[in-house]
């Protein structure tokens, strides 16, 4: 299938090989959806796939669709179908961790990305600052959190600007 911007260009997991007719159809159909910048309707084909064939590399589609969309909610339901799909993929928890946030669940999303760091994955812990709720028992937490961090992983450059931000 061909990528389209503004769509990641790699692919982590395979490209679904069993898809019945229908499936095909409609997953061709996202695809040139995309091609007339109608991410609304390709996501929607995508997601519904992704719900069905529960394969990585559909999950990872809608997954980013939803967060070009600014589809919070979507991109939460795909990036945590591609996590469950993709369990050893550190891109799939670093999208759940930026949906969580995205969805005001900080505590959960900061969960998330240290399993990234434990992966040994790119991390966005500012970001998470960024996203989170400003009031002081979530900073509080956070900066317990990323000092926990910074003590396990003292050259992750990514915690210690996250823990200046707070």
């Amino acid at each position: 299938l061909a990528q389209a911007e503004p769509v990641n260009k790699t692919v982590a997991g395979s490209a679904p090989s069993s898809l019945g007719k229908e499936d095909l159809l409609n997953i061709l159909a996202a695809e040139f959806a995309i091609q007339r910048d109608q991410y609304d309707q390709a996501l929607g084909f995508y997601l519904d796939q992704a719900k069905t064939q529960h394969n990585p590399y559909l999950a990872e589609r809608a997954t980013q669709l939803a967060m070009h969309q600014k589809q919070y909610v979507d991109m939460l339901e795909a990036a945590l179908i591609w996590q469950k799909t993709a369990p050893a993929n550190e891109t799939a928890h670093f999208f759940v961790s930026l949906a969580y946030g995205f969805n005001m669940q900080p505590n959960i999303a900061l969960e998330n990305m240290r399993k990234v760091l434990q992966m040994q994955g790119e991390t966005d812990f500012t970001r998470l600052v960024n996203l989170m709720p400003k009031n002081s028992s979530s900073e509080d937490f956070y900066i317990h959190e990323l000092l926990q961090a910074n003590q396990l992983y003292p050259t992750s450059y990514d915690v210690s600007l996250a823990l200046a931000l707070l």
